[in-house]
């Protein structure tokens, strides 16, 4: 679609309105991801090609407003900004006002099995139990979880800012200071370009509000699937019925996590006032790893590791 006015132009203002109020944002993080919230309609309307490899030989704006900051705390801080609002399925996934559990800041490793494989996390499929015991605590995923000072694994982006903070932000447009707001709405609601933005608008608000009122993330993005698993099952259903057999061996069945433990696994560099929820999983997983006749040498280590660690007193909490 081509516009009169200048994309780029319109995406500068917000970027600019980044940067001239990041000392409120310090303090509103929400606020913050509702202003890049805004930017990602600009870049929607303009059609943006989510996934396509860009030529990083070009300093984008995005990175050019990271260095305006001047601190690299605040750049970490936009940064995880700009990954929230695509983390999701679809475009600017947000916290479900329907459970206060997501926004609750120190959340045990039950807290996680409750969200994961209840209704899931703010914008995450739901998983087994297992699957969560594995991604918090086992290999490669300490760059989604990571652990805090108080000694709790938190969600987080690529620069290791938790995504907690910024969640609620499609929410507290009326909460955004009269000049901030202004500021972006002029962008957002100017006249070339209102009459693609509004229905996006419409759009993602719709499939939040589905999500809010109980639909699952897969019933709302990929109808197609669950449709799919629903024949399947009446198929099963049909087929044993009947006695019949599952042609080619059988109907698939879901993989077996196998738990694995590196040198970078959460469970491996678990502090010392790890909560004791956390140190119960982890006790857990070792222990599975250790029966498992399949289970790597690193993983057998590194779960005798930490069984002495657990045994010996290691892990201390401050009351």
């Amino acid at each position: 679609m081509c516009f009169m006015v200048n994309l780029k132009k319109l995406e500068q203002t917000l970027l600019d309105t980044i940067v001239d109020n990041f000392s409120h944002f310090r303090q509103h993080p929400d606020h913050l991801a509702w202003v890049v919230m805004n930017y990602g309609l600009i870049e929607d309307v303009g059609g943006r090609e989510p996934f396509v490899v860009i030529d990083t030989s070009e300093v984008s704006p995005q990175q050019r407003t990271y260095e305006r900051l001047g601190s690299r705390q605040d750049g970490n801080i936009l940064s995880a900004a700009f990954d929230l609002i695509d983390t999701g399925f679809d475009r600017f996934p947000d916290s479900n006002p329907n459970i206060p559990l997501q926004l609750k800041p120190n959340k045990t490793f039950d807290d996680w099995v409750e969200l994961i494989t209840g209704s899931g996390d703010f914008d995450y499929f739901t998983h087994p139990r297992d699957q969560v015991l594995s991604d918090l605590l086992g290999v490669n995923h300490s760059t989604h979880y990571r652990w805090n000072d108080e000694g709790y694994l938190m969600r987080v982006g690529r620069s290791g800012v938790e995504y907690r903070i910024f969640l609620g932000y499609t929410r507290v447009e009326n909460e955004v200071p009269e000049q901030i707001r202004e500021r972006v709405l002029k962008v957002r609601d100017h006249p070339e370009i209102k009459a693609s933005t509004l229905p996006l608008q419409r759009r993602y608000e719709r499939q939040r509000q589905q999500i809010y009122s109980g639909e699952t993330w897969t019933e709302v993005f990929v109808p197609d699937w669950v449709e799919h698993n629903t024949l399947l099952r009446e198929a099963q259903a049909l087929l044993a019925k009947h006695g019949a057999t599952w042609p080619r061996g059988g109907p698939r069945k879901e993989n077996k996590i196998i738990f694995t433990l590196h040198s970078d696994s959460n469970l491996v560099i678990a502090p010392i006032n790890a909560h004791p929820s956390y140190l119960g999983a982890g006790r857990e997983i070792s222990d599975r790893i250790l029966s498992d006749g399949s289970s790597t040498p690193d993983s057998l280590r590194l779960s005798r590791q930490f069984l002495v660690k657990l045994d010996s007193g290691y892990f201390q909490r401050s009351q």
